[in-house]
């Protein structure tokens, strides 16, 4: 017995109804609210497949705890309990046995400690009893041990359900849960939960469990489920638009309501094919999307219209402008403000070129109408400025760019390599060793916003060892002084080190210290080979301070 501890058999306590109750063999005072139970117990089996069942004569509440895990209460309240603690009534009738099962999970091999505390119920001061059998079993049929569940629900729609209930049976112990009598795939625990309950979620809820010796069919609950009607949050929505040709326009509303919310939308009371959601949106309107829309919300409580919103659509008088200009060898890339329209924008008429070069073809991008390729009649020079002129492009609402810009001829990552034609490598080396990475050429070339290189293999890393570039350490001395930096291969002290496309600094004379900020790697071909062309931004900084 454990110092300040009494022992004694149970049953345990007093009762004015001696009667109701087997033999009380250990007296205690009356009195206090609470009262604490333990005993020691020796476990060295497995506990797989077993039931284990309590047997248990109790006036009042009780929680039962297992290596210190509680693993039942009974008739107290959640949550934390304290001394003072009043169960939430006593035993009806007086003096009956309860069964129920608890987890076996906190068993451990060897002594384990089993330890119960009693509490009382208000007003029931005149008697205290309690007397508790453990019982591993091993051939234990399905019981439901409450017959009061699953309980009956009502459940709003849109709000979770679960379905409990107190079965206990030694294994292998199947479950199934049905609705209506049909059973509800992979619905194969002691409880089951809707997160989302829907109207056609509302029926009659049945678990079957089994094992080899026998059945236990629960009652069937009855789960009702209710419906918020449909609101539209914003009486004011959809409001109003203008939208310009070309330019995307949304109208949208908030809806609240149980689920599932239905949306659709109609234009001069029209239903709009494919317009169900709670935002309709027109990503190129034209002068006829312009109309009266509005949008009806339903759900199966209600259904509701919204305000009807006016869109008004503004035809587009400004003509495309070049947003951009990206020049290879022999390519230009030419990107306008907004999509082309391509019976003009492929006339190669339409577009003159500075330098004594003349555009031979003009294609629309296929996948980009904002775009178009142009090919020139011949190469242009690295990095010379020139002039393109564009007259009678006009966008999809005939509006005709005429303008000029100027743009510089540089190096393109592209994977084709026309663009390096002018250039000599910096680097040339011999043949080297067998299933190294070994460089053949090396051509490196830069402008205002980026660093260029092309590199030629003399033959390829081995598959199993990570091909060329992936894994392939390239380090770049960005200050010219091999006395910083990490000290790598020959004499070289490198800030930056790249590897599979992503930058790390080394400019504390670390391997890997941190990385690099809007490196923006670019790399082709994508495939295996021994020619590549790679860059990066020169904007590059290191995540810790300052530019690369």
């Amino acid at each position: 017995t454990q110092a300040g501890w009494s022992a004694g058999q149970g049953l345990f306590g007093y009762t004015p109804s001696p009667g109701a109750y087997p033999a009380i063999n250990t007296t205690l005072g009356s009195g206090p609210t609470t009262y604490y139970f333990r005993t020691h117990f020796n476990w060295n089996f497995l506990a797989d497949n077993l039931a284990f069942v309590i047997t248990n004569y109790l006036s009042d509440g009780a929680v039962v705890y297992l290596n210190g895990t509680e693993v039942r209460r009974v008739r107290l309240p959640a949550g934390p309990l304290g001394f003072d603690t009043n169960a939430t009534g006593p035993a009806t009738p007086v003096g009956r046995v309860e069964l129920f099962g608890i987890a076996g999970q906190p068993l451990i091999l060897g002594d384990n400690i089993l330890e119960v505390e009693t509490h009382q119920a208000s007003g029931t001061a005149a008697d205290m009893v309690f007397g508790l059998s453990l019982t591993a079993a091993a051939q234990f049929p399905p019981l439901n041990i409450n017959t009061n569940l699953p309980a009956d629900q009502t459940v709003v729609a849109g709000q979770p359900a679960t379905l409990t209930t107190d079965v206990i049976g030694s294994g292998p112990l199947s479950h199934q849960w049905s609705q209506n009598g049909v059973n509800l795939p992979g619905a194969t625990n002691a409880s089951l939960t809707i997160p989302v309950v829907l109207t056609n979620d509302a029926g009659n809820y049945v678990l079957v469990s089994a094992n080899a010796l026998g059945t236990n069919i629960t009652r069937a609950a009855l789960l009702t489920v209710t419906s918020t009607p449909v609101v539209i949050n914003d009486p004011a929505q959809p409001a109003d638009a203008y939208a310009v040709e070309g330019q995307t326009v949304t109208l949208g509303v908030v809806a609240s309501g149980s689920p599932l919310l239905r949306y659709q939308w109609f234009k001069n009371n029209n239903p709009i094919l494919d317009a169900t959601n709670a935002d309709y949106t027109i990503m190129f309107p034209v002068q006829t999307n312009a109309g009266n829309y509005r949008v009806t919300v339903s759900n199966p409580a209600s259904s509701t219209n919204s305000r009807t919103a006016s869109l008004t659509v503004l035809p587009d008088k400004v003509p495309p402008v070049i947003t951009e200009v990206a020049a290879s060898a022999s390519q230009m890339v030419v990107s306008f403000s907004g999509p082309v329209d391509s019976a003009t924008a492929n006339l190669a008429g339409n577009y003159g070129l500075s330098g004594g070069l003349t555009v031979s073809s003009a294609a629309i991008n296929p996948g980009d109408a904002s775009k178009v390729t142009l090919t020139t009649s011949a190469p242009m020079v690295l990095g010379t400025v020139y002039q393109l002129t564009v007259n009678g492009v006009a966008d999809l609402f005939g509006n005709a760019a005429h303008t000029t810009v100027s743009f510089t001829r540089t190096i393109t990552i592209d994977g084709s390599f026309d663009d390096w034609q002018s250039l000599s490598p910096v680097f040339s080396g011999p043949i080297g060793t067998a299933g190294a990475a070994d460089f053949k050429d090396i051509y490196v070339y830069s402008d205002a916003s980026r660093y260029d290189f092309r590199v030629i293999l003399w033959q390829d890393i081995p598959p199993g060892d990570g091909q060329f570039p992936l894994y392939a350490d390239l380090f770049f001395d960005t200050d010219n002084d091999s006395a910083t930096g990490y000290p790598a291969v020959g004499p070289v002290g490198s800030e930056l080190l790249t590897e599979s496309g992503f930058g790390y600094q080394e400019k504390n004379g670390g391997f890997n210290e941190g990385g690099i900020n809007g490196l923006n790697w670019e790399c082709l071909p994508s495939a295996p080979g021994t020619n590549f062309e790679f860059s990066f931004s020169r904007a590059a900084t290191f995540a810790s301070d300052s530019a690369a």
